[in-house]
């Protein structure tokens, strides 16, 4: 099932960062996730920022729509 994303520019914050290879040989790229988007997700789980980072990994979500999709997921779930 595709998840149908709609943005509205006047209600979202609109932010471009470089790409980065995380090293040299690696297969991945790094982006920067903007502070204010953890800031919501730390608000919305009624924790600091520094609590939220330290307890949440990101999950990406893609290939079944354009573009890329993030969730947070709480470490131990993650484990599981």
């Amino acid at each position: 099932m595709t998840e149908k994303i709609i943005v509205h520019p006047k209600e979202s914050y609109r932010k471009r960062y470089s790409i980065r290879k995380s090293t040299k040989s690696s297969k991945y790229h790094e982006v920067t996730i903007p502070y204010e988007v953890i800031e919501k997700q730390a608000r919305a789980h009624n924790m600091s920022v520094e609590e939220f980072v330290e307890n949440f990994d990101v999950e990406y979500l893609f290939n079944s729509f354009l573009g890329v999709h993030l969730n947070f997921v709480r470490k131990d779930e993650n484990e599981r």
